[in-house]
């Protein structure tokens, strides 16, 4: 297998060479995100000049841009393989995720994991999302409103959880602790068959938002537990927290 070259001002240099070049890396990200570009988006985004047109056809030439249509309906996107050598620089321009993933096991674990990270970031929360098909534990309850009592508002909670008519055990202890949401004003919503379960602490600062995945509902006697804490500023990390924010949306 040869190693592929490009031709850059009279010079041949490797591929690699040129997708590493700063102004190539940040015009591969920008279209990584975005999809499908036309030329005026890229004016509102980048310098361009004489340099950066150049840099599109070295890119073209490289096999890692394509253009769709012409004329004023050209749009410039990422060919497959131009994806899939970004995905490469990313890793390599980026940190690992080393430190930002923490084990938990069992509900006090996991529980006081999602407790410590609210009591350290009570001032920068927006929204903490709380998803548990059943909810039959007020002592998680109170002691979640008391961690959060003169810090944040009790509104800025939201549960998910599943209807009392989709609870075969513990329903009473289940309509309980809705009844007591309402009476607080703390907002949920009822999803049939829900399963998932999960901590989602989102921040004003992207950074500091965190997830915990479990397996754990807000029950006092669960079974044995387990979940993954995840927290930090990587990029890749907060693109995840994100997306989890937007799937709970959609319940």
């Amino acid at each position: 297998m040869s190693e592929v070259y490009i031709i850059s001002d009279g010079t041949r240099i490797l591929r690699s060479e040129l997708l590493g070049r700063e102004p190539c890396y940040y015009l591969l990200k920008y279209l990584y995100k975005s999809g499908f570009k036309s030329y005026e988006d890229l004016e509102k985004t980048f310098t361009i000049n004489d340099n950066f047109i150049m840099l599109i056809e070295l890119l073209k030439s490289a096999h890692a841009l394509e253009v769709v249509g012409g004329g004023p309906d050209k749009k410039y996107l990422l060919s497959k393989s131009g994806r899939r050598w970004f995905t490469y620089l990313r890793v390599i321009n980026t940190d690992d995720i080393s430190g930002r993933l923490e084990l938990k096991i069992g509900m006090s674990d996991i529980q006081d994991a999602f407790f410590n990270e609210i009591k350290e970031k009570a001032n920068l929360l927006r929204k903490i999302y709380i998803v548990s098909p059943f909810l039959t534990d007020l002592e998680f309850l109170e002691k979640l409103l008391t961690i959060i009592s003169g810090l944040i508002p009790k509104e800025t909670l939201y549960f998910v959880t599943r209807p009392k008519e989709n609870v075969r055990f513990e329903r009473e202890k289940h309509e309980d602790f809705l009844r007591k949401l309402k009476d607080l004003n703390i907002p949920y919503k009822l999803v049939d068959n829900l399963h998932a379960k999960l901590f989602l602490g989102l921040t004003y600062e992207r950074g500091e938002s965190f997830a915990i995945i479990s397996s754990l509902n807000i029950t006092p006697n669960p079974i044995i537990d387990i979940g993954v804490l995840i927290k930090g500023d990587l990029e890749e990390i907060q693109d995840l927290i994100d997306a989890l924010e937007e799937s709970v949306k959609k319940l």
